[in-house]
């Protein structure tokens, strides 16, 4: 049996960013949660893993804001959701990221709503 980590485009980088989901995809099923908040477990150049209690449908389209608690910066995230699996206590769900844009955050955490470009490094 193929090992699938062997055929991925990009490095996995662990991580536990709280994360905030809303599906942009409108479904038939009204008892569905449209936002929920979730756990970034793994992220690479082109998607991420996410812990969450809802389940989410391949192809569905959703906004996901990350913030980090120790940086001045978050991600403001459009993705499609790849694939989603049930898990002791939830589900996993991997994203492939359509558009990514980093976000100032307030002093206390918070989304500001800023667009801000990243850091050069000397």
């Amino acid at each position: 049996m193929d090992n699938p980590a062997s055929k991925r485009r990009h490095e996995r980088h662990p991580v536990l960013y709280p994360a905030d989901v809303k599906r942009l995809t409108k479904l038939v099923d009204t008892s569905v949660r449209e936002a929920f908040s979730g756990t970034v477990v793994d992220i690479s150049k082109a998607g991420l893993k996410l812990q969450l209690k809802e389940l989410l449908y391949p192809k569905e389209q959703v906004h996901i804001t990350v913030t980090q608690t120790r940086t001045e910066f978050g991600l403001s995230i459009t993705a499609i959701v790849r694939w989603c699996q049930k898990v002791t206590g939830g589900y996993e769900a991997g994203v492939e990221f359509v558009n990514v844009e980093k976000i100032a955050q307030t002093s206390g955490g918070g989304n500001a709503g800023a667009s801000e470009q990243p850091p050069t490094s000397a």
